[in-house]
């Protein structure tokens, strides 16, 4: 199945079959958070420093999850040696 697509106006997935294909919006029409998914996130050690007080419970969690990964590769590492 070959399909002509204008990539300016629409984008080439295949949700459904016979549905109509995804238009491209103006970029306002997109939430803002949208935007902000590609920035690089806090390493571990500037969330530490910038305090715990002020994060999220969800960023708390992102934060004990990068500190027991940092924390198993440094085990995994001196276990080579």
């Amino acid at each position: 199945m070959k399909e002509n697509f204008d990539l300016n106006t629409q984008i080439p997935v295949f949700l459904e079959k016979d549905a109509e294909q995804p238009v491209y919006k103006d970029d306002k029409e997109y939430p803002e958070w949208l935007w902000t998914l590609l920035e690089p996130g806090k390493t571990l050690t500037e969330q530490i420093l910038t305090g715990t007080d002020s994060l999220t419970p969800r960023e708390r969690r992102a934060l004990v999850k990068k500190a027991r990964r940092k924390m198993i590769r440094e085990n995994n590492l001196a276990s080579r040696s």
